[in-house]
């Protein structure tokens, strides 16, 4: 399951393929990890198809929203860690 949030997380289709890539080796039934793969495929497609027409970059907001978000979960999980081992 990380390998899909983190699929969720990186800026680019090149990342999220090696994610999705990742998981399939880890459960090859995961069904979630093929379809996001076979999009990720059906897109590079589309857009060796039609090369002009290509999706803007993400706003910077979004990238800091994005790196706060996995700041916070990586907090989380530190602190749930330390409180499980060290009470």
């Amino acid at each position: 399951m990380v390998w899909l949030w983190l699929a969720s997380v990186v800026d680019n289709d090149d990342d999220r393929r090696v994610c999705f890539e990742n998981m399939l080796e880890l459960n090859p039934s995961n069904q979630t990890a093929r379809r996001q793969l076979q999009k990720l495929e059906q897109k590079a497609l589309a857009e060796m198809m039609h090369p002009g027409r290509q999706k803007k970059p993400a706003p910077r907001w979004h990238r800091f929203f994005r790196l706060a978000l996995m700041f916070i979960v990586a907090a989380a999980i530190f602190i749930t860690v330390w409180w499980v081992f060290m009470a």
